[in-house]
């Protein structure tokens, strides 16, 4: 009963976490191509514009697949900033350096460090 409940919860904090993702994902305006809950086959998926949205058959992970992540796929559009014309930090600071914190910002939200 225990073992049950634990996959249950952390399935609830997998995907609460992925749905961060999605959602900064969406509000800097990056294609997301899926959105699992879940690992392995696919027991359901629903294309909604853009984006499939998937729960797979294990539930032990899950995932948020943005443009651009996979090295070897097609050649993506640049990103244009979210819609309504609120603009995205732009790649290079005032003085031509990155802005603040940007590399703890990366290193930090892929390793939860």
């Amino acid at each position: 009963m225990y073992i049950l409940l634990a996959i249950l919860v952390f399935g609830i904090l997998i995907a609460v976490h992925e749905l961060g993702h999605f959602l900064v994902a969406k509000a800097c305006g990056v294609r997301v191509d899926e959105f699992a809950i879940g690992m392995g086959p696919a027991i359901w998926k629903k294309q909604k514009g853009e984006t499939l949205y998937t729960v797979r058959c294990l539930p032990i992970g899950g995932f948020c697949a943005m443009a651009g992540e996979d090295e070897a796929g097609e050649e993506t559009p640049p990103v244009t900033g979210p819609p309504g014309g609120a603009g995205v930090f732009p790649p290079e600071g005032k003085q031509g350096r990155p802005p603040p914190f940007s590399g703890l910002i990366a290193r930090t939200s892929t390793t939860g460090v």
